[in-house]
């Protein structure tokens, strides 16, 4: 029995590995392969996916709206983020001129719930088709379901926004009515000035009894290119006469400023029409010189000596453009002086 048994010890199952003869040598142990270490080229993907390099190209935050009353029954709502600044006006509560900039709209929607606004607003004017005139018309329609007007000349734009323009920064289409001749609220009767010049169908709103003038983008380019894309240097330049003509007890603008003296508001004007008439003055002289539109453009932005004689406070946007917008800018002047008559 025991000799079974210690036969047994040693005969080889079919289901184990072979035995290991007595007199053989122990395996060698080897210890389990370690994961290997990520080099410093290729960082962890912990940290591959950390959202540092985009938070720091973010755009700026807008800080909350600025809410002040400049005068009786009407309400300034202005929006400042760093590099920028919009606003609208809302006159007697039911009537808001523009609604401001895409970037605005979370600050916007919270003053106008604060102000209950939404409760008030009939209707809604936008001076131009730029982002800043109406970047909240939607929200406005969402909140309150007003009127939108606009000059007939803006209205394809903010039905129909441009993927290059409007729509790219965020502008959703929206109806809007061609602009009677007078807006009336409470206590105003507002008259709507065609301003051409920033853009083709700019407008502005005047007060005849109180001599207010809602002057949207008269008074400054805006800022980058895309408010330079269909200006027009001489129709500009009339629409600042105009306005001076009016001689306006008090000015509003786009971004919120306020002027309310007429001799400040005539001052500020005519500093803007000073620069667009020293400009066409450049024009004048500096053409016959020059072989190309881009030659001409050049000669007048890059030999800087004029701009020494006049403020451009307002116009850095065009000092600043790309030389195609400013060459652009620079034809407007040249079509106005070869017109008949």
């Amino acid at each position: 029995m025991f000799a079974r048994w210690f036969k047994n010890l040693f005969q080889k199952s079919p289901a184990s590995a072979p035995a290991r003869p007595l007199n053989a040598a122990a395996p060698r142990f080897v210890p389990p392969a370690t994961p290997e270490k990520p080099s410093r080229a290729e960082p962890p993907p912990a940290r591959q996916k950390a959202p540092a390099r985009q938070e720091a190209a973010a755009p700026p935050v807008a800080a909350g709206a600025v809410v002040s009353h400049p005068a009786y029954g009407v309400i300034s709502i202005r929006i400042q983020r760093q590099d920028a600044a919009t606003a609208c006006y809302l006159v007697d509560e039911t009537l808001l001129i523009d609604t401001g900039c895409v970037w605005a709209r979370p600050a916007l929607r919270k003053t106008l719930l604060e102000l209950g606004a939404d409760k008030t607003i009939r209707e809604v004017v936008n001076t131009h088709d730029h982002d800043g005139a109406i970047g909240n018309n939607a929200l406005l329609l969402e909140l309150a379901r007003p009127k939108v007007f606009a000059h007939y000349l803006a209205i394809p734009e903010i039905r129909f926004p441009d993927e290059d323009g409007a729509a790219r920064l965020g502008n959703a289409p929206v109806e809007a009515e061609p602009l009677p001749e007078k807006l009336h609220t409470a206590h105003c009767e507002l008259e709507v000035l065609p301003l051409p010049g920033h853009s083709p169908g700019h407008i502005g709103l005047f007060e005849p009894g109180q001599r207010w003038l809602f002057c949207a983008d008269l008074n400054a380019v805006g800022a980058g290119e895309l408010e330079l894309l269909d200006a027009d240097g001489p129709r500009w330049l009339a629409s600042l006469d105009k306005a001076i003509a009016l001689r306006p007890a008090c000015m509003y603008d786009a971004r919120g400023a306020v002027w309310s003296q007429e001799n400040e508001v005539v001052a500020r004007l005519e500093r803007e029409r000073g620069f667009l008439l020293e400009l066409r003055n450049q024009i004048l002289q500096k053409a016959p010189d020059a072989g190309t539109l881009q030659e001409l453009t050049r000669k007048v932005f890059e030999q800087p000596e004029w701009l020494k004689r006049v403020s451009c406070d307002g116009w850095q946007a065009l000092l600043d453009a790309p030389a195609p917008v400013r060459c652009k800018f620079v034809r407007s002047f040249l079509c106005d002086m070869h017109a008949p008559g």
